[in-house]
């Protein structure tokens, strides 16, 4: 059980990762890839919970159960942009890297006086 202010927590976790991924899309050391993996797997499991009894909130004293399948539809919407995201930014790494090996094979077989 996971209670409702755990849960908008962890709704701003994920919003932050997701700022992080798409502000910081030109980093050397590929981080962005990672935490825009990890908002999305962050969405799907909270998509998941709130859909579901999971989340509770305790108002007056008495425990109630909070499932909201919209919010729920929202955040799995988020969570394959996500993975999509993540998807399109690790085939733009693996291209350039293809694209640099072929060039330096390209500029060494030029140097040897092969075409």
């Amino acid at each position: 059980m996971i209670p409702l202010s755990t849960f908008n927590l962890l709704i701003a976790v994920m919003l932050l990762l997701i700022i992080y991924s798409v502000i910081d899309h030109k980093n050397q050391l590929y981080a962005n890839i990672v935490t825009a993996f990890l908002s999305a797997l962050l969405a799907a499991f909270l998509a998941s919970v709130i859909s579901t009894d999971v989340v509770y909130d305790v108002i007056g004293g008495i425990t109630t159960m909070v499932s909201s399948p919209s919010i729920g539809y929202f955040l799995q919407l988020v969570s394959t942009v996500m993975f999509g995201y993540t998807l399109f930014m690790a085939y733009g790494v693996i291209s350039k890297s293809l694209g640099d090996k072929k060039a330096q094979t390209s500029f060494n077989n030029e140097e040897d006086g092969y075409e």
